[in-house]
């Protein structure tokens, strides 16, 4: 049998269905065109084009790993946020749409701010989508960003280069909870998207994150708060008079987080799109 792109996609979709994945048609696209080397889109206007038996067979080992729940962005390699692609794959946390609200916020904050942030520190960096989003919109600042993950930091410094601000950030390889003796300092900005899923709860997860996204990035502890218990007791090391900390939260700790704050900053809790809770403002 010669296969098409079209007639590809359509036995893929029904295959991929039949495992469980919701994203059936969608996935089996984007991985075509991943293998193909063209933009999705373009696939529609090549239906008819024949595929060669390394294509196909290139293709049928990553469908064979979506079908086991392997998260997408694993398999292209690659992750959009901000409307900037960013390399990911094995033990990074992949980025989500809801840490845009994080940037949109602090971005907000600074807009109306006659002064910009020069120093700021990114805890948890992962893949750096924080400190490289925030490098390109404050060219003048210089960032330090942290992560116990040496494969996290892997891809941090992979995409700091690709968006051509590696010279802003200094990327650190340590444990947050135990050693502060390299990065710590007095920052304009910190931001964080930490671990705040309780452990109870991990399990609930769905496959492609439970089974594949680093647990160090997921994990919160029994009640989600690790994180944040800590990083209140060490802010007064990491901040100055006028600083601004953003953090992600989730909506079932939010208030909790809001309580541990509320005593020395003003705090703002922001709703995402679908109504939760998920972004914690402090300032002084």
């Amino acid at each position: 049998m010669t296969w098409t792109v079209l007639n590809l996609i359509t036995e893929t979709e029904g295959y991929l269905k039949k495992k469980g994945i919701s994203s059936a048609r969608l996935d089996a696209e984007i991985l075509l065109a991943k293998v193909l080397n063209v933009e999705r889109l373009q696939l529609y206007l090549q239906f008819d084009r024949p595929i060669q038996k390394n294509e196909l067979d290139t293709y049928r080992s990553l469908i064979v790993r979506r079908s086991q729940n392997e998260p997408i962005a694993y398999l292209r390699g690659a992750k959009e946020f901000w409307s900037r692609q960013f390399q990911v794959g094995s033990g990074v946390l992949i980025p989500r749409p809801e840490t845009e609200l994080l940037v949109e916020h602090v971005l907000k904050f600074f807009t109306s701010s006659p002064k910009k942030p020069t120093s700021i520190l990114d805890v948890g960096c992962g893949s750096g989508i924080l400190a490289i989003i925030l490098a390109c919109e404050f060219p003048e600042a210089q960032l330090v960003a942290i992560d116990i993950s040496e494969e996290a930091l892997y891809y941090a410094r992979l995409n700091a280069e690709a968006h051509g601000v590696q010279d802003q950030i200094r990327f650190i390889k340590t444990d947050f909870f135990q050693d502060m003796t390299s990065w710590a300092q007095n920052y304009d900005l910190v931001v964080s998207n930490p671990p705040y899923i309780p452990s109870n709860q991990i399990q609930n997860l769905m496959p492609d994150v439970k089974n594949f996204e680093p647990a160090l990035a997921l994990d919160g502890g029994e009640d989600g708060l690790n994180f944040y218990k800590y990083f209140v007791s060490i802010l007064p090391h990491l901040t100055k008079e006028h600083s601004l900390v953003a953090l992600e939260v989730d909506g079932g700790i939010g208030e909790k987080v809001c309580e541990m704050f509320c005593s020395q900053w003003k705090v703002e809790l922001v709703k995402d799109y679908g109504g939760q809770k998920r972004v914690m403002l402090a300032k002084k």
